[in-house]
């Protein structure tokens, strides 16, 4: 880890209102020992740091720049240069600069598995992302936060995209870190724990145990229908691929609703999503009376997901499979039935999809023509809407979608 001792001694010294002559005469030195030390010439002997730390009322970690709260001040500085996305020490174009002052910092906090990940991510995608010419530090990080990091989130998504971009010969390696089988996936070794305690102690339906256990299957469940409804829709697949896979996605969720309903409230929004984008690929096919009737209807459950309030708890149907766990408006995670927040499981999907639809579809007012920021978003290509985006029409139904939105798309160059 890089020592700060030349900063921080600067620091400290002023703080304590002393000359660099002041301290070198009480620590028995000559001050250019003292000046050399605060350019970074060099670093004082080791027996003599705590001389140094106590004639500064400081720890020597505090010195060395070790301490926690100058290790919390380093990292935010960290996350507020990479927000800013300039003025990065180093060589080459911006991404090389911005991977560069991350490695730098990760060599610093290696235990700082979220730096890790932005190195991964910075590699495997993006504009000009180069793996190959990184590709050693590229595996190096992926291995230490596989192999290391207690996120399950994060560990999981890092695999994904490893194996996204590593070469032919090494993906055998990676997808063995992957686990294959249902039935040695965390979750459902759990649930058949709790069963094995039902089975062996002869449990009955009054018992914890078998609560329990039916709690785990019912959450699998969820886990299983999110998976199957959550998995990422590229840019390039043709319309009528995208169009069998949205047609596919509504269906199932139907199937789900209970007494009358057409769709439980939980998925609602991902519904309202689904069916904008099933019209923009319908629109991409040229059947546009049947895109308009689907923007018409997903308008129309969007009023109704605007009326529920937010962080109202929401049903998911279907009591025999998903039994008492709740979606919860506006939030990521789902409830158990006795309240408790499950964050294993973060759908970004369920609670944003109509959302980011409408902002596509807002930024295809007329009037924006030329700064809409995307030529492929979420899935859908822009060219699917070329031969009606200019009519009177469609334009309308684009400042529907921003009045639903309550105001203009976040998809618009300013």
């Amino acid at each position: 880890m890089k020592l700060n001792i030349a900063q921080n001694l600067r620091k400290y010294r002023k703080e304590r209102g002393l000359t660099q002559e002041q301290l070198a005469k009480e620590l028995a030195i000559s001050a250019q020992s003292v000046s050399k030390w605060e350019c970074g010439d060099g670093y004082p002997d080791i027996e003599l740091l705590p001389n140094i730390a106590n004639h500064l009322k400081i720890s020597v970690d505090a010195l060395l720049g070790n301490d926690t709260a100058g290790k919390k001040e380093d990292l935010k500085y960290f996350w507020d240069q990479l927000l800013k996305n300039d003025g990065f020490p180093g060589s080459g174009d911006l991404r090389d600069q911005r991977i560069q002052f991350a490695e730098a910092y990760w060599r610093k906090y290696p235990e700082e598995y979220r730096i890790a990940a932005e190195i991964v991510q910075q590699l495997c995608f993006g504009k000009g992302r180069n793996p190959e010419k990184y590709r050693p530090l590229l595996y190096e990080a992926a291995e230490k936060i596989i192999a290391e990091c207690d996120d399950p989130i994060l560990r999981g998504n890092v695999l994904r995209d490893i194996c996204a971009v590593c070469t032919d010969e090494d993906l055998d390696r990676w997808l063995r870190k992957c686990t294959y089988e249902y039935n040695s996936c965390r979750f459902e070794v759990l649930e058949e724990r709790y069963w094995g305690k039902v089975r062996d102690e002869w449990l009955n339906d009054e018992e914890p145990a078998y609560e329990k256990a039916l709690e785990e299957h019912r959450m699998n469940n969820l886990r299983l229908a999110c998976h199957a409804l959550n998995r990422d829709i590229v840019a390039v697949l043709p319309p009528d691929v995208m169009r069998a896979q949205y047609t596919e996605y509504r269906r199932l969720i139907e199937s789900f609703a209970e007494d009358g309903e057409t769709v439980p409230q939980g998925w609602l929004s991902f519904y309202i999503g689904c069916g904008l984008r099933l019209a923009a690929a319908y629109f991409g096919k040229g059947e546009d009376d049947i895109a308009y009737n689907l923007l018409e209807r997903s308008f129309d459950e969007y009023e109704e997901w605007k009326a529920i309030p937010e962080n109202t708890p929401l049903s998911l149907g279907r009591h025999d499979l998903f039994g008492d766990i709740r979606a919860e408006k506006g939030k990521w995670w789902f409830l158990r039935p006795n309240g408790e927040k499950d964050q294993q499981m973060v759908w970004f999907n369920l609670v944003h999809l109509a959302n980011t639809a409408l902002e596509l579809l807002a930024s295809l007012k007329p009037e924006y023509r030329g700064r809409q920021n995307w030529a492929s978003q979420n899935g859908l290509p822009r060219k699917w809407f070329d031969s009606v985006v200019q009519t009177p029409k469609f334009g309308e139904y684009a400042a529907r979608a921003e009045e639903l939105l309550g105001r203009p798309s976040s998809y618009l160059l300013d």
